[in-house]
């Protein structure tokens, strides 16, 4: 299982994250907090799927 990060702790890596709850995709960029998902989910939690290429 992938780690998930709460709404508002900083983003670890950049890259393609998404919600846990309706899956929709972001881009974030590390050192930025997690942001509330577009879609209001509520209790979502973030999930990276694709890393940034360095």
């Amino acid at each position: 299982m992938k780690p998930h990060f709460k709404i508002g702790t900083e983003v670890p890596e950049s890259g393609i994250y998404w919600c846990t709850v309706c899956m929709t995709p972001d881009r974030f960029e590390k050192g930025r907090p997690f942001p509330d998902c577009r879609n209001l989910c509520g209790k979502c939690h973030w999930e990276l799927v694709e890393k940034d290429q360095k």
